[in-house]
């Protein structure tokens, strides 16, 4: 165990121990208390949770300054040993093991605080020379009565709760009383006395045996009544309880601990309104800041960053939702400039189809290669450098792959057998001069690309003669007649007929010419159909 001495003292305060006003030494497992009369300052002495007893108080006999002194949750038996602090104005010796209010208590003329909860006091005595006492708290104790505190003029608050107390005694000598505190007793009624006591403000009988209004019917004449806690009684069971109590007390302010009163609770929506006010305030100041550190890191960063919304304080209002055009499904009016470019590319002749997107040149079914078709790698050659797929259909533009110059002729159809005139062209009923799809200038152009690639491809012919332009009236001559005179054409600086065409057009090369003519002439020679090598000659 340890003893309280100005040594020990010393160790555990850092002033001197002459100048030490206010000593708390809580929980140190004291047990006695040595001469102090070297702490001639000390006036707050807090001693709880300790292991101290009576006999250990005689150590204090010398500290005449002591004004308050805590000596709870210690072993104390009665108050033997403080009676020579004359200066004592509170005194809390709760939770210990006293029995009784000794004579102790009757030296002491300035204590106005006696706290003794938590005791085993039986009965109330020895406080007569205590008239300045406004706080009596004997809670938790084995009081049968509240008697013997007429002599407390000065009492304002009296807690006596947890303790057998069946009757509420006579209290009008002590009209200051204030606050009274008679919970979880044994209380059944409240006396007519209990008017003599106009400054009560706060009345707990929580948890009695109170079973009826006409029970507490007396506590209406109190006219300072704020506070009545009857929970736990029978009587609040009754029906419209809280109701009939506001009625009967029109003074209350709060009942059971909750506080109803017009003024409390318009008070408190403004405080609850300021708490909220601030705490917006505060998460807006919160955004802002994050959004501030966010724009300095994105200028840091570099260009590009999105600094953020500003407007921190203005409501966010969801832009309204894009209408649907009036005309969504209609194209929008090509401008001039837009309409010549469509019409130098190709973009809107009138006879020009619509792309298929399926089929290819050598006839597979179902290829998803986009195809061109011949009348119009024919009549248009740009468009056909354009397009990059295979050409549809037959004519002399499907021999191209890719639409691109420089590349092979194919030498069979789709199906294996040679390429004939007749395909090239579109059909035999396009060479012997039945209704075809496109104009006639249009298949003209188209046959005569490949005899002019035939004529070039031809060797020089070794003795240029004249050839005589037959008139669209003369008939066509025939294969050997044509050969002979495509031998004899001589080199002129304008040519005419199939080969100034390609020539001039320097749509088939030079290799590929003499593959061209040799098929053309094999054709018109077989019968098969009429290339009109007679009609216009051959260079």
């Amino acid at each position: 165990m340890v003893k309280l001495t100005p040594v020990f003292i010393a160790d555990h305060v850092l002033l001197h121990v002459q100048d030490i006003k206010d000593l708390a030494l809580v929980g140190k497992e004291i047990d006695e208390i040595d001469d102090l009369s070297a702490c001639i300052s000390l006036a707050k002495l807090s001693l709880k949770q300790n292991a101290l007893t009576n006999d250990a108080l005689d150590g204090l006999s010398h500290n005449e300054a002591i004004t308050t002194l805590d000596l709870s949750c210690n072993k104390l038996e009665s108050f033997a040993g403080l009676d020579k602090l004359r200066k004592l104005i509170s005194i809390n010796v709760a939770s210990n093991e006293i029995t009784r209010l000794s004579t102790h208590l009757l030296q002491l003329k300035n204590l106005k605080a006696l706290v003794a909860n938590g005791n085993m006091i039986a009965k109330i005595d020895n406080l007569a020379n205590c008239t300045q006492l406004n706080t009596l708290v004997l809670s938790h104790n084995k009081l049968t009565d509240l008697s013997n505190l007429g002599a407390l003029k000065h009492l304002t608050k009296l807690s006596a709760s947890h303790n057998p107390i069946r009757v509420i005694p006579d209290l009008s000598a002590n009209a200051q009383l204030k606050d009274l505190r008679l919970s979880h007793c044994k209380i059944t009624a409240i006396p007519e006395s209990i008017r003599l006591n106009p400054a009560l403000e706060t009345i707990d009988l929580g948890s009695n045996l109170i079973t009826q209004f006409t029970d507490i019917v007396h506590l209406a004449s109190l006219p300072n009544l704020h506070q009545l806690t009857l929970r736990g009684n029978p009587v609040c069971n009754e029906p419209d309880y809280e109701a009939k109590v506001k009625a009967l007390f029109p003074s209350l302010r709060i009942l059971d601990n909750v506080r109803f009163d017009e003024r409390f609770l318009k008070n408190k929506k403004k405080r609850e309104a300021l708490v909220v006010k601030r705490k917006r305030e505060e998460e807006r100041a919160a955004r802002r800041a994050a959004k501030e550190a966010a724009a300095a890191a994105s200028a840091a960063s570099g260009p590009g960053s999105d600094p953020g919304d500003e407007g921190e304080d203005k409501m966010d209002v969801d832009a309204p939702a894009p209408l649907a055009a009036a005309g969504e499904g209609k194209k929008r009016p090509r401008t001039a400039d837009a309409q010549r470019r469509l019409t130098r590319d190709g973009g809107d002749k009138p006879h020009r189809r619509a792309l298929p997107r399926v089929g290819s040149v050598a006839g597979a079914r179902g290829s998803p290669t986009p195809t061109l078709s011949a009348d119009d790698a024919a009549v248009d050659p740009p468009a056909a450098k354009r397009f990059k797929g295979p050409v549809k259909g037959k004519g002399p533009a499907a021999t191209t792959e890719g639409g691109t110059r420089g590349k092979s002729f194919p030498k069979s159809g789709a199906l294996g057998e040679p390429l004939s005139v007749g395909t090239m062209r579109g059909g035999k009923g396009a060479a012997l001069g039945t209704k075809s799809t496109a104009p006639a200038k249009v298949v003209e152009k188209a046959a005569a690309a490949p005899a002019k690639a035939a004529a070039e491809s031809a060797p020089a012919p070794p003795t240029p003669a004249p050839v005589a332009q037959p008139s669209n009236s003369a008939p066509a001559q025939s294969a050997p007649a044509a050969a002979t005179a495509t031998t004899a054409v001589p080199p002129e600086a304008t040519l005419s007929g199939v080969r100034g065409i390609i020539d001039r057009r320097k749509r088939v090369p030079e290799s590929q010419k003499k593959e061209v003519v040799a098929l053309l002439e094999k054709k018109d020679a077989d019968g098969d159909v009429d290339m009109g090598l007679g009609i216009g000659g051959w260079d």
